[in-house]
């Protein structure tokens, strides 16, 4: 992303992100906090190929909520909305954002990643500049073990959305200081997550 200003110093980061990927787990995580009030994503393994993320439910969803969930992800896709960042201080970050989880050894200065007015989040990953660079989201299957649901999905980016991420221009990242008034959960935070001792359930393949 090009920025407008100084990038500050930030923690070291050695993974390469498949920017597609990574971009469509922040959409995948903000779905799901809103579609059930669970944290964000405890454990993610994301990668070009497939992805899983690993969310605290009371149960499995149901085939009709999977569903949902991929369709809301592809609805966000579709939308087209700039993928901007911000730089702020902790100190400021804390009144947007949940830091409960953030690192002890975390820098000062926070990179807050922002897809349109759907999700933002204290990450330090690369990510798409527009959510149609993305491609197409598709849930391949599903279970759900001792309060835990494991999903495992991939991102299908093909000629339409490569052509469609051509005709946006790059987006530059917004200043440090700019307030944002809208409700945060990250990757490194997340709300209270709900307890469970639902059985566990076989693994569902999606077609």
């Amino acid at each position: 992303m090009e920025k407008n200003m100084e990038e500050p110093i930030l923690n070291s980061h050695n993974k390469a992100e498949y920017e597609p990927a990574h971009t469509a787990e922040h959409i995948l995580n903000r779905t799901m906090v809103d579609m059930f009030g669970c944290p964000r994503s405890r454990n993610a393994h994301v990668e070009r190929k497939k992805s899983k993320c690993d969310y605290l439910l009371a149960e499995c969803p149901t085939d009709a909520q999977v569903s949902a969930i991929e369709a809301k992800v592809n609805e966000i896709i579709a939308a087209a909305l700039p993928v901007t960042v911000a730089y702020m201080s902790r100190e400021e970050a804390s009144s947007l954002l949940d830091l409960s989880k953030l690192p002890e050894d975390a820098s000062d200065t926070l990179r807050i990643v922002r897809i349109g007015d759907y999700d933002d989040c204290a990450c330090i990953g690369a990510h798409v500049d527009n959510t149609s660079e993305i491609g197409e989201f598709r849930i391949i299957s599903h279970d759900f073990n001792d309060g835990v649901w494991r999903v495992r999905w991939k991102v299908i980016v093909g000629p339409k959305s490569e052509e469609m991420a051509q005709s946006f221009p790059r987006h530059k990242e917004r200043p440090a200081h700019r307030q944002y008034p809208f409700q945060t959960t990250c990757e490194l935070s997340g709300n209270t997550s709900r307890n469970s001792s639902a059985p566990a359930e076989s693994v569902n393949k999606i077609s």
